[in-house]
């Protein structure tokens, strides 16, 4: 009788030894599932801090360069004054001006505003355009008149 006991409380030793394997395998597995998820929303958090860099990267290369300069273009272009004054022959002259030439009566003032040479806008590429900043390379599409970021 002591042989079969020893028998039933190994056998139950077995029991509690696979309980306490299969308790630890499902803890590991919850503790694993909550670092993959962690890591989840790290790698997330990750790729929308890059995606911002990204753009403030394409904005500081591209479209803050091309907008200074546009904005510099547009304070150099100094207007052109044309007067154009009736002769006594009764033929037009046309006369350079500035802004403080004298006008008389009768006179026509022709004033022009010079544009940048790009005057559909600093961002406005057409196809054959590729502009390049540092880790990125910017392509054109004409259909759409956009610039996108590969």
């Amino acid at each position: 009788m002591s042989a079969e006991t020893s028998l039933l409380r190994g056998r139950q030793e077995i029991s509690k030894t696979d309980i306490s394997i299969l308790a630890l395998q499902e803890g590991r597995k919850n503790e694993v599932t909550i670092d993959l998820r962690q890591t989840q929303a790290e790698l997330d958090a990750i790729e929308s801090k890059t995606e911002t860099a990204r753009r403030l990267l394409y904005e500081s290369a591209v479209s803050a360069p091309a907008l200074l300069a546009r904005r510099a273009d547009a304070e150099l272009a100094a207007p052109i004054y044309t007067i154009f004054r009736l002769s006594a022959d009764g033929a037009t002259v046309q006369i350079q001006a500035n802004e403080t030439s004298a006008i008389e009566p009768g006179d026509t003032i022709k004033v022009e505003i010079p544009l940048a040479a790009d005057e559909t806008g600093a961002l406005d590429l057409t196809l054959s355009e590729r502009h390049k900043a540092p880790g990125l390379e910017l392509k054109a599409e004409t259909a759409g008149n956009t610039v996108g970021i590969p």
